[in-house]
């Protein structure tokens, strides 16, 4: 990773991180990952196109809460349990 990489990347690592500590930020961050079917599986059956769409979603969702637990281990629980 380049310099310029390596700033970004702790740029977006901090920008998360403070984020995390308002609920409304957490509140948007979990209605993403809400759309994302993260708990849900991928398959439709007899389409594998909209298997394949599921699966991408998914694959953002996971790649999201990865973020979200790199920047604040506990904010996904907090997330779960600040829900309506």
């Amino acid at each position: 990773m380049t310099d310029r990489g390596k700033i970004r990347r702790e740029r977006f690592e901090n920008a998360l991180a403070d984020g995390l500590r308002r609920p409304e930020v957490r509140l948007v961050l979990l209605e993403i990952l809400s759309a994302c079917n993260l708990m849900q599986a991928s398959y439709a059956a007899g389409d594998a196109l909209a298997t394949a769409h599921n699966e991408g979603m998914r694959r953002v969702g996971l790649w999201l809460k990865g973020e979200i637990d790199a920047a604040d281990p506990e904010a996904f629980a907090r997330m779960l349990l600040e829900q309506d």
